[in-house]
């Protein structure tokens, strides 16, 4: 186009996409790879919140300072369905960005096990263990003239004012004797980051979490398992500052599965939590205990169910954005939370699902949830 004529300025876009996948040394390393980049336009984003008929949304509100308006930094995602009846909608408003985004996937594994055929007692305890790394990230940064930056994931921090948004993920697994069926160890590191472009601001959410997990199959019908782990999550708005929280999590659990015959499984479980918020004073320790089953019975039904009893210690004002994180919905003390589910298959392509839930806190009523829902499968 000539541009001689008018005050418009050319631009160079671009838009492609790669997909590579690799095997070298026998096996020993393996992987796939997705890279995606493009040039476009990104909304500023207004939400509000709509209410709906009980259980059928995502959000729930909570008057915080009781002056029984519905402020946006009242709202939080339901813990469970009875509480779930606001969704959030997002309003256009007007104003956009040029930005070019980056998506990026990429896992690599390692598998000594395919290369190592020595049989002494050091190279068979290094045969049994593996690693694999999954990591992706999709970042929408301003258009800048600078387009060898432009195609770089990786040019620009996420706390720059040029990256508009940002969802990072990163798994990395070592383990030992994975799919041996006696027992497996492994240990799990994640990290995740969140960044989100309002029109009030930026909202941005990381996670960190490092855990041990061991599983031992004592008998062909018995499983124990045990998972210890520290989180450390991070909240930060620019406009609600009252929700912004540091919070460090250790958590540890054991777990009993036994499965008598394939078309039954029960699972028994503890957890043990001990939360600190690192941006104030709240802390509390969490003991839970469970079970949850599973019956089924070829082409006719399914059901299956958990129950829960959770106590929490925690001596801090409830009514507030991260007593909400904090106690998961529920109250301080004594809690029980049950979920029933039944389904069957009525007809070849027809299928009955009937659920009941409910949760109970002390000194608070009890709440029951009742869905009935048909399904046809074309």
């Amino acid at each position: 186009k000539d541009h001689s004529m008018d005050n418009t300025q050319a631009q160079d876009n671009f838009a492609g996409q790669l997909r590579y996948r690799h095997e070298s040394f026998g096996g020993f390393l393996s992987g796939n790879l997705f890279y995606e980049s493009g040039a476009g336009l990104e909304l500023k984003k207004e939400y509000s919140y709509l209410k709906v008929p009980d259980g059928q949304g995502v959000y729930t509100w909570t008057d915080y300072n009781e002056n029984k308006v519905k402020e946006l930094d009242e709202f939080e995602k339901a813990n469970f369905n009875d509480q779930a009846d606001y969704i959030r909608v997002q309003r256009p408003s007007g104003e956009y960005y040029k930005t070019h985004t980056n998506e990026l996937n990429q896992i690599i594994n390692l598998k000594p096990q395919q290369i190592i055929r020595d049989t002494s007692k050091f190279k068979k305890l290094i045969a049994r263990f593996s690693d694999q790394l999954a990591f992706s990230i999709r970042r929408k940064n301003r258009q800048k003239n600078n387009f060898v930056k432009n195609l770089n994931p990786f040019a620009y921090s996420i706390n720059n004012p040029l990256v508009l948004s940002q969802n990072s993920n990163i798994r990395n697994t070592f383990s030992l004797n994975k799919n041996n069926p006696l027992y497996t160890v492994e240990y799990i590191f994640r990290k995740s980051k969140n960044k989100m472009l309002l029109m009030n601001g930026t909202d941005l959410k990381t996670k960190n979490n490092q855990a041990l997990q061991a599983t031992w199959n004592i008998t062909p019908t018995l499983t124990f398992e045990n998972k210890a782990g520290i989180e450390k999550e991070h909240y930060s708005s620019e406009y609600f500052q009252n929700k912004n929280y540091r919070l460090k999590r250790l958590n540890e659990s054991l777990s009993f599965l036994y499965r008598p015959f394939s078309s039954f499984r029960i699972e028994f479980e503890y957890e043990y939590s001990a939360m600190d918020n690192r941006a104030g004073e709240e802390k509390a320790n969490k003991h839970q205990i469970g079970t949850q089953f599973n019956y089924s019975k070829s082409k006719k039904f399914r059901i299956k169910g958990s129950f829960s009893f959770i106590h929490y210690q925690y001596g801090f004002p409830e009514d507030t954005p991260i007593a909400y994180q904090i106690l998961e919905g529920l109250k301080p003390g004594r809690n029980g939370t049950w979920n029933l589910v039944f389904q069957k298959e009525l007809y070849k392509n027809l299928e009955l699902n009937l659920n009941y839930s409910g949760r109970v806190s002390q000194n608070h009523n009890a709440f029951h949830t009742g869905q009935v829902e048909l399904r046809a499968n074309f």
